[in-house]
């Protein structure tokens, strides 16, 4: 099983000693890291470009399995010519804040780290054994 942080849920090498995303010592990941599960708001679309329905999703950060899929859908803007990019509008935002509610309401809690991009959100959720 890989180790994560135990602050922000960052994948950590076996060198590690610090937490490359949010600088907590490696030393205070312990068995309580194995408490809680972590996922990242990401997107997808189907479809391409000017056709695509995109929607975001929550991906936990150690399996990339699917946690939770937005019930909403938007479509991306164009970038390039090959590459979409979810817009940075108010139908696209509904979208993803009804899916952080729902992450939310099924006992995710939001982390002070996020990704690289606006919609990158991460959340944690304490594991029921």
């Amino acid at each position: 099983m890989a180790r994560t942080c135990q602050n922000c849920g960052q994948k950590l090498r076996a060198r590690d000693k610090y937490c490359s995303e949010c600088g907590m010592p490696v030393g205070t990941i312990t068995a309580l890291a194995l408490e809680w599960e972590y996922c990242e708001v990401t997107w997808s679309a189907r479809g391409f470009l000017a056709n695509d329905t995109s929607y975001f999703w929550a991906q936990d950060m150690v399996s990339g399995d699917e946690v939770l899929r937005s019930a909403g859908s938007f479509h991306a803007q164009d970038v390039t010519e090959t590459s979409a990019y979810p817009a940075d509008d108010r139908r696209t935002h509904a979208v993803a804040d009804e899916l952080t509610q729902h992450l939310k309401d099924e006992g995710w809690e939001p982390l002070t780290t996020s990704g690289r991009d606006w919609w990158n959100l991460r959340f944690r959720r304490k594991i029921v054994g």
